[in-house]
């Protein structure tokens, strides 16, 4: 049996970020690097987007790479020039400025929907509240087009009173409109 898809969490990181080919080729700093050097980068991209940046460590990053270490530090030098040093709790990290500039825009979406949705789910909440009557066995209310009998053969003179169970049904309904 196939797994259920896991639903992220809408504090974690995308999966995803955009890529723009034309912007990443018309770049002279990536232009200077070579294929190597370029695929390296790529792959530190993708770790500063799914962790938030990546550790000034050449050893460390050759792991993440899947690179000898010392093919790593060789290209490191060209590649790091690339990133900016950005302060955190425990000294500092490396990241894309371009690639920050995405998570921006990305986390301001996604604030935005968050948002919207909040208040989609609020107005339909509210609307189904109106549509609810509450209904008891003690309310009596008569769907009769004749008027109530009064004792009297004569036609009331007012209109017909609702029991005091519709009255205070109608006097929610309205209390939830305004």
């Amino acid at each position: 049996m196939a797994k259920a898809p896991r639903k992220r969490n809408p504090s974690e990181p995308l999966p995803y970020f955009k890529w723009y080919p034309l912007s990443y080729r018309a770049s002279h700093r990536v232009r200077a690097l070579s294929a190597l050097q370029r695929g390296l980068y790529r792959e530190l991209l993708d770790e500063c987007w799914l962790k938030g940046g990546i550790p000034d460590d050449p050893p460390q990053l050759a792991r993440v790479c899947g690179v000898k270490p010392s093919v790593f530090v060789e290209n490191w030098p060209k590649i790091r020039e690339l990133f900016i040093e950005v302060p955190n709790t425990d000294g500092h990290f490396l990241t894309s400025e371009r690639l920050e500039g995405e998570r921006t825009q990305q986390d301001t979406v996604r604030v935005a929907r968050s948002i919207a949705g909040t208040k989609r789910q609020q107005v339909a909440n509210n609307a189904s509240k109106r549509q609810q009557v509450p209904y008891s066995r003690s309310m009596s209310i008569s769907t009769s087009t004749e008027p109530p009998l009064t004792g009297t053969d004569e036609p009331p003179t007012e209109p017909a009173t609702a029991t005091p169970q519709l009255s205070a049904v109608l006097a929610s309904l309205k209390a939830d409109r305004t």
